[in-house]
């Protein structure tokens, strides 16, 4: 097996990996708080559409198109589309949208202190 195939089971591997869920309540219903479903990991094209946004100074587009482009149904389904942009950017609540965000990158980011001492 190539470096490169080996690669791409790792990455494939990461994408396997149970998903993650975030209750967000003020966006629930009568049964409780709504579930968003998330995968540890996104792909360099999902990275890339992110960091532009963000580099064109789009932080509000940026933050938005992280949850809709990792949010998940239970089933693994996407739980929006990109066509839902200019709706999270006009009529959803941007401080929900960037708690969403952060704990969806926390794991990211989540060293030990044994990391933070090597630093």
């Amino acid at each position: 097996m190539s470096v490169l195939d080996r690669a791409k089971q790792h990455f494939s591997d990461r994408m396997d990996e149970t998903m993650e869920c975030i209750e967000v309540p003020e966006w629930g219903d009568e049964h409780g708080p709504a579930k968003i479903w998330y995968r540890p990991a996104i792909n360099l094209r999902e990275q890339n559409q992110i960091g532009t946004l963000a580099n064109a100074g789009k932080n509000d587009e940026a933050l938005a198109m992280s949850v809709i482009l990792r949010a998940r149904n239970e089933d693994g389904s996407m739980m929006f589309h990109k066509n839902n942009l200019m709706e999270f950017k006009t009529f959803i609540d941007p401080e929900v949208i960037a708690r969403v965000v952060m704990e969806m990158n926390a794991d990211e980011f989540d060293l030990t202190d044994e990391e933070i001492e090597k630093n």
